[in-house]
């Protein structure tokens, strides 16, 4: 049964407790005012005190039942309330992660373009070497070509 529909029994049963119990007043009332009793009256009146132990004892174990449910929902509650905060947690940890993947990725594209503008420069700085050592072969030959036209001309 819901909470709510236990609360109006047990509200319902109070009723009929405190309707019992001024019923009972009533038949008290009267007995003391006659000064008499019949047998018949004393049944009734213990079957009805018996009725209202029993309606009693259901009352308070209804409400008992009804505590240990709010408990429990209670604790599920805040069972889910530790879940959602776990979930939460590990989704900003794969956020964080993920992030940091992303960061390392691009760190590593710089990386790769500064490598590849590095072995460029390098190709163009040896390309420049050859050129200038092509040049130094063409001065290096005219100055010995002219170094033994001298030497031809001296010697002539």
């Amino acid at each position: 049964q819901s909470l709510p529909q236990n609360g109006r029994a047990i509200n319902d049963r109070r009723r009929e407790l405190n309707e019992a119990e001024a019923a009972l007043n009533k038949e008290e009332q009267e007995a003391i005012e006659a000064e008499f009793a019949a047998e018949r009256e004393k049944e009734e009146y213990e079957e009805a005190m018996r009725s209202m132990e029993k309606e009693k004892a259901e009352m308070e174990e209804a409400e008992a039942s009804a505590r240990k449910e709010l408990a429990e929902a209670e604790e599920a509650e805040r069972a889910a309330s530790k879940e959602r905060a776990e979930a939460e947690a590990a989704e900003a940890e794969a956020c964080r992660e993920i992030a940091e993947a992303e960061a390392a990725e691009a760190e590593y594209h710089r990386e790769e373009a500064e490598a590849v503008a590095a072995e460029e420069y390098a190709h163009r700085m040896l390309a420049a070497a050859d050129v200038a050592e092509e040049n130094a072969a063409k001065v290096e030959g005219r100055a010995e070509r002219a170094i033994l036209k001298d030497k031809a001309m001296q010697d002539a």
